[in-house]
């Protein structure tokens, strides 16, 4: 299964470390590009931007700490997915903050 995951920090990188040995296809994106460096070294395949994640997987998993990050990327996220697809919010955002994906 393609799976994207977006927000590579101190919780976010283990747990899509753990879903690329799981031998899915991760798609990484991150506004700092050195964080996806590892898990590109290890296999994953680094997106130009969340769109380009979007398209790409059928779930996107993103690990956020601020409210308005979460919001600005969902309305990307929105640009590339395709019916069906599913995103899978995590991190320290307010769930009221978020409205639709």
């Amino acid at each position: 299964m393609n799976i994207g995951f977006i927000g590579l920090g101190t919780m976010g990188a283990p747990m899509a470390g753990h879903l690329r040995e799981a031998g899915h296809a991760l798609h990484v994106w991150s506004r700092r590009g050195t964080s996806a460096d590892t898990l590109v070294a290890q296999g994953a395949i680094r997106c130009a931007s969340p769109v380009a994640v979007a398209a790409a997987c059928e779930i996107v998993c993103t690990n956020l700490t601020g409210s308005a990050d979460v919001e600005a990327l969902a309305g990307e996220l929105a640009k590339g997915f395709a019916p069906g697809a599913i995103r899978a919010k995590r991190g320290a955002a307010h769930r009221g903050d978020v409205h639709g994906t």
